[in-house]
């Protein structure tokens, strides 16, 4: 055998090893990309399942987020800034699952679900309210989500600040930016 043919053995080995690595690497990276989504999905589980167990366990938390969803009027300033800290816990739970789905991370089906319960605090007076003095808090995205699948007089009321949140900003159409999601913007 001479040099040349070798060479051009060693070379087809050599690509063959390129070949099998690249196989190897790809099946290894479903397997991550797998393992990823199940993890993501895992942990947004596990944050809503943290936030709905509080709930159960503290009868009076439970019953001011059930009032302020229904009358956020009905409640008083220090049940309101009470809520306030449950609904920012709600809200950014439902975000980060809303950004492992923005990613491709959660699947259509999966994400159906959280978008329902989402929306269902959401268009709650006191999640008009709470998102509409807060959206500087929340990505532009998830927003943005919230606000396409809602209609003008169920979308987010831009506020200035939670103090002000009362029956005075109860209507939609005198809210500043409410013609609609590019007037909004935080």
């Amino acid at each position: 055998m001479n040099w040349d043919a070798l060479a051009a053995v060693a070379e087809l080995a050599g690509a063959l090893v390129v070949v099998v690595t690249l196989v190897y690497v790809a099946t290894e990276l479903r397997g991550n990309t797998k393992a990823l989504r199940r993890s993501a999905a895992d942990s947004a589980l596990a944050a809503v399942l943290d936030f709905t167990r509080d709930m159960a366990r503290d009868k009076e938390v439970s019953q001011l987020l059930t009032q302020g969803s229904e009358d956020w009027d009905g409640l008083s300033e220090s049940d309101r800034a009470r809520l306030v800290y449950v609904l920012f816990r709600c809200f950014k739970v439902l975000e980060n699952i809303h950004y492992y789905y923005s990613l491709g991370i959660l699947d259509e089906e999966t994400w159906a679900g959280w978008k329902s319960i989402c929306l269902m605090y959401a268009q709650s007076q006191a999640g008009r309210f709470y998102l509409g003095a807060r959206r500087d808090f929340f990505s532009r995205r998830f927003l943005e989500m919230i606000d396409s699948e809602t209609s003008l007089d169920e979308r987010i009321i831009p506020t200035k600040g939670l103090a002000q949140m009362g029956s005075e900003r109860g209507n939609p159409e005198s809210a500043p930016g409410a013609e609609g999601p590019a007037g909004r913007d935080a």
